[in-house]
């Protein structure tokens, strides 16, 4: 949707993305938590065009304010500061950067857990929008093999962006002021009339499994619980693996 009339986007947005965190003690690691390369395949060439090009960087802290492995409880916040780097053919590097704060939080019991999140993204200049999340997930490991498990987020935009051309490859700058939601995690339009469409619900299911000691592979898939017109996203597929060392 947007201010000039309902029209229809298609095609797809990949992100190929390597995050790291580093342990300095139990408590304290180093976060990178978005580096990584864009590829949007435009499914209306009339509206915005194919481009790719290397993501946003950003690195911070994350800090254990709450370690008990014998209740098997973590509570974490981390502060994560995002640079304006990137290429702006793929909706990359606008603005003078965004400030990420998260509080997370992990229980289990055995084989079942829980986890969630709540945090914001916040501009540090006008020409980005801000936002604050929610997350929750749930998991029970039926065998290492198969740990199937639900999501559910919620994304909202709390102050928009100026809505001044940017990204001039699309169509010709005019994202910014005609878009009437936001980019969800990955882009940031800095859409002036994303206070129209400010939420984004989805829901997630999938599964992940320990394929070898240290190694986890999860798959999941998203869908908006909100109206598909309002936002950016049909649906969403999620791969990934992590190795810890």
């Amino acid at each position: 949707m947007t201010t000039l009339a309902n029209l229809p986007m298609g095609g797809d947005v990949q992100i190929y993305a390597l995050q790291l965190e580093f342990a300095i003690n139990e408590r304290l690691s180093i976060v990178a938590t978005k580096d990584g390369f864009v590829d949007i395949n435009a499914g209306n060439a009339a509206l915005w065009t194919s481009e790719s090009g290397f993501a946003k960087l950003g690195a911070g802290l994350k800090y254990a304010f709450i370690y008990d492995p014998v209740n098997e409880f973590v509570l974490s916040g981390t502060a994560v500061l995002e640079l304006p780097t990137g290429n702006d053919d793929a909706f990359q590097g606008q603005g003078d950067g965004m400030v990420n704060l998260i509080l997370s939080g992990l229980k289990m019991w055995d084989d079942f857990q829980l986890a969630g999140a709540v945090g914001g993204r916040f501009a540090v200049s006008d020409e980005q929008s801000s936002s604050s999340f929610v997350s929750a997930h749930a998991s029970y490991e039926v065998t290492p093999w198969f740990i199937p498990l639900v999501e559910l987020n919620w994304q909202h935009v709390l102050s928009p962006g100026d809505g001044k051309l940017a990204f001039n490859a699309q169509a010709g700058g005019a994202v910014p002021a005609v878009a009437t939601f936001e980019g969800s995690d990955l882009l940031n339009f800095g859409a002036s009339n994303s206070g129209t469409n400010r939420d984004l619900v989805t829901a997630a299911v999938g599964f992940r499994s320990r394929i070898a000691q240290g190694v986890d592979l999860g798959i999941a898939y998203e869908i908006p619980l909100t109206p598909e017109d309002d936002g950016i996203m049909e649906d969403r597929l999620t791969l990934d693996v992590v190795w810890r060392f």
